[in-house]
């Protein structure tokens, strides 16, 4: 996944499961990871996983079933890392 690195990636459900691993699989592949999760908890903890720093990744609290909140993660994903090119839900 070579031609992904530099990218960002937004990925609802990011905090355990195939969410997550998703996650992980676009940030191992060099790419700028938003993740989003309705479990902030949990998603601070998946976030925390990526290592120190975190630098290419952002953690999102987000219910994907309020509009607005969707789109204030739209615009924080946007501030932090430029258009997204990929978004899992």
């Amino acid at each position: 996944m070579e031609h992904v690195a530099g990218k960002v990636a937004f990925v609802t459900g990011a905090a355990s499961g195939l969410g997550l691993a998703m996650a992980r699989s676009f940030a191992g592949a060099g790419m700028k990871v938003a993740l989003a999760d309705i479990e902030a908890d949990a998603l601070e903890q998946a976030h925390a996983s990526f290592g120190p720093g975190n630098a290419d990744t952002i953690a999102l609290p987000l219910d994907v079933t309020d509009r607005d909140a969707m789109a204030e993660a739209a615009d924080r994903t946007e501030a932090a890392f430029g258009k997204v090119h990929v978004l899992c839900n």
